[in-house]
């Protein structure tokens, strides 16, 4: 008997960027949310639902073909590609959703709609109503919606010049199309800087939690299993969005703190005085253990570390329930600084790439039974054309110094949450340095090393901490016998040699460029490039 039923939406991204305009993403993810909702409906039968996966249980084999026929209809209606699975044991159930049930337009007729080029339609000055239901959907105010979901957490903590209007009149940013009022109002809440980060988080060690409970309760009933995994799922659920919401009321009141500074009146009129009040963050995927969200640039470092450090403080208040990492959970961080010109289709896979990166680069250094150390990876994009961020950072800050046989690496991405702290400590320490002197010691990390020392011995006279953070191991004499707290270089055994150069077998990093990037970003925020007529 198959008492047992699963779904997982089929290509949530390809569905969610299918129109790659910000008002029809925030739409799609919206669709996703509630179809999520939707589901948890059934609630007796729920085990499971949220991020566009759900899994449900009935001792009737008859509930669970209604509960069946309801998902592939829901699904049709919002134009969603569905897989189902049904299975007989709790083991099976989380692998079973195999059969595909494809969105299929009610009629074909007609030629391919102006927004997608996809979806046909009989009216050329329409799009085709599925996609219609995306653009209602983030217009409408709903008071079961994502959007009014989240507001109803974080209302009372938010300052009082936004508590005290009509709920109705706040917004998260959905159109920053300059060329329409609320997209005005979007580019204001950015700082008209037409850039914005696309902030990733997801849990770490997930999969082996359920390993570990496999292992620990084998032979136990499907009962129990059952319940253990409604508990978890729901905790997991619960962490996620309780970091979520600190993380966003804190950045939110930093936005609001730098608004009411004397210097900053005119834009805090321009933000404040209108009717309709646009915050510069937008939600696109809050679920599980999946975070996907637009920030602002300059929030989006502190939203991730915020929501990182919450989210591991809050998982040791169910220790019994993570049997594979010792009774926490940590989550990761991807973060790509873009121009809001780059389409979302690209930025956010990109964005998930570096999330990856954070996540990989340190499951290398997992203990067994131990949590994977939370991470965060980022990147500042300015061009369109983008290869991975590997490959990006291979050929931009890595070569091969045969003056010292080292490979020089000017980048340690990712960071821990440990080793972060240090490159924000860094940060501070160059925020004052003029920007061409620090662009002069890009240039001069990036030389072979009998150049570099020449160069740095330039500046030594009238920049001696600088002197003392760029300089390198041996770089004189005096530093053989006295190790230099201010280096900031690390010195590494390859264990790997590069097939061209096989003899050289030391890796010498440092964080300089990537405390430098922090302050290049600010740097550009400082530039106004949206105009509003």
């Amino acid at each position: 008997m198959k008492h047992y039923l699963a779904y997982d939406i089929k290509g949530i991204q390809q569905f969610i960027f299918s129109v790659p305009k910000l008002k029809y993403v925030v739409g799609a993810s919206l669709l996703i949310a509630e179809f999520d909702d939707w589901a948890s409906g059934w609630h007796d039968e729920v085990i499971f639902t949220g991020g566009g996966r759900g899994i449900f249980h009935s001792k009737d084999e008859g509930k669970i073909d209604t509960i069946k026929s309801a998902l592939v209809k829901k699904a049709q209606e919002y134009g969603l590609d569905l897989r189902l699975g049904t299975a007989d044991s709790f083991s099976d159930a989380v692998h079973c959703a195999d059969d595909l049930y494809t969105f299929v337009p009610n009629s074909l007729d007609g030629e391919p709609d102006a927004i997608s080029g996809m979806l046909p339609t009989t009216d050329e000055n329409r799009s085709h109503p599925i996609l219609e239901k995306r653009c209602e959907i983030a217009d409408t105010w709903k008071q079961e919606s994502l959007d009014n979901r989240i507001f109803n957490e974080i209302w009372n903590d938010l300052p009082e010049e936004i508590k005290v209007r009509n709920r109705r009149n706040v917004k998260f940013l959905s159109n920053v199309d300059s060329a329409e009022e609320e997209g005005k109002l979007g580019s204001n809440a950015l700082g008209n800087r037409n850039r914005w980060a696309i902030v990733c988080l997801d849990g770490n060690d997930m999969g082996s939690q359920f390993r570990a409970f496999e292992k620990k309760y084998e032979g136990d009933s499907d009962e129990k299993k059952t319940d253990w995994y409604k508990e978890m799922s729901k905790q997991l659920d619960c962490c996620t969005k309780k970091a979520f919401y600190a993380a966003l009321v804190q950045i939110l009141n930093s936005w609001f703190d730098w608004l009411k500074k004397s210097e900053n009146k005119k834009k805090y009129d321009e933000i404040f005085r209108k009717n309709l009040l646009v915050l510069p963050f937008r939600p696109l995927i809050l679920g599980g253990d999946d975070v996907t969200a637009i920030v602002h640039s300059s929030y989006a470092l502190d939203f991730a570390k915020i929501l990182i450090e919450k989210f591991n403080d809050l998982s040791k208040q169910h220790k019994e329930l993570w049997v594979g990492t010792n009774g926490e959970l940590t989550i990761s961080a991807g973060i790509a600084y873009t121009n809001i010109s780059l389409p979302l289709h690209t930025s956010i896979p990109y964005a998930e790439s570096l999330l990856g990166s954070a996540k990989g680069n340190f499951r290398k250094e997992k203990k067994d039974g131990e949590a994977t150390p939370a991470a965060i990876d980022w990147e500042h994009i300015t061009e369109s054309m983008l290869d991975t961020p590997a490959a990006r950072r291979n050929r931009d800050l890595v070569f091969y110094d045969e003056d010292i046989n080292t490979k020089i690496t000017l980048t340690e991405r990712p960071y821990n949450i440990e080793q972060l702290q240090k490159v924000l400590d860094l940060k501070a320490k160059l925020q004052n340095k003029p920007f061409s002197l620090l662009a002069e010691c890009q240039t001069i990390l990036t030389l072979p090393w009998a150049k570099r020392v020449q160069r740095l011995a330039a500046i030594k006279k009238h920049q001696p901490q600088l002197f003392n953070m760029l300089k390198e191991k041996n770089f004189d004499e005096k530093d053989e016998q006295d190790e230099n707290k201010d280096l900031i270089w690390t010195e590494k055994t390859i264990d790997k040699p590069n097939e061209k150069y096989p003899h050289i077998k030391i890796k010498r990093s440092t964080k300089f460029l990537d405390a430098v990037s922090l302050l290049e970003e600010d740097h550009r925020l400082t530039q106004t490039t949206t105009k509003n007529n």
